[in-house]
């Protein structure tokens, strides 16, 4: 049996890409256990993308591949990448989409450009490479192929990573960001609850948005 495929898109449900995502990794391993883990990201979001992932991927089993599809700049330049932390696979562009995966990993990575053709399918769009690269390489992945095969070993430190990703602290001040907002209305930002919860016992607490 093959390993479970989370999927994160910004595909949303009213198209068929997903389901021909999906279609491509059945033919490579039919028995992939595949999972829809969110296909409601905003258009191009890599920030909110990146949150989704952060707050998903240590709820799923080990050796659980996440099918990252999120992918403004597809048909430039950027890299296709994979990754292997802490006993999890990432398929994805290179958009800083992995920036709190490579940022948080407690654990040496391994990654690699996914610059062998032979995992991919033919013809490949300029439009279209969650079909054509990604989705085929998680299912590789899924069979047991070895990262090391699908294409050329990277540097981490070359790796697109979001800057200011990361919540930040100046003295008594903390800056975050806002990297998501839920369907209830909730803005979610990057700054741990911890460090909120040592100010509240401050009579100057103040919040600006």
């Amino acid at each position: 049996m093959g390993r479970s495929i989370a999927i994160l898109t910004d595909f949303g449900h009213t198209d068929n890409y997903v389901g021909i995502m999906k279609g491509v990794i059945r033919k490579i391993s039919p028995f992939a256990d595949i999972i829809d883990l969110n296909h409601g990201i905003e258009s191009g979001n890599i920030r909110s993308a990146a949150y989704n992932l952060e707050s998903a991927y240590q709820y799923f089993p080990k050796n659980t591949i996440f099918l990252c599809v999120v992918d403004p700049g597809v048909g430039s330049t950027r890299k296709a990448v994979a990754i292997e932390s802490e006993g999890f696979f990432f398929v994805a562009p290179d958009n800083g989409l992995l920036t709190p995966i490579i940022q948080k990993s407690k654990s040496n990575i391994t990654a690699v450009e996914l610059t062998n053709k032979k995992f991919q399918l033919d013809n490949r769009s300029s439009t279209f490479h969650g079909r054509d690269i990604f989705a085929p390489v998680a299912a590789h992945i899924s069979m047991k192929t070895e990262l090391l095969e699908l294409g050329d070993v990277i540097n981490i430190k070359n790796l697109v990573q979001l800057n200011d990703y990361i919540a930040k602290k100046n003295g008594n001040e903390i800056t975050g960001n806002i990297v998501h907002k839920d369907k209830f209305g909730n803005l979610i930002t990057d700054i741990p609850e911890d460090w909120v919860n040592k100010k509240k016992r401050s009579k100057d607490l103040s919040c600006r948005i």
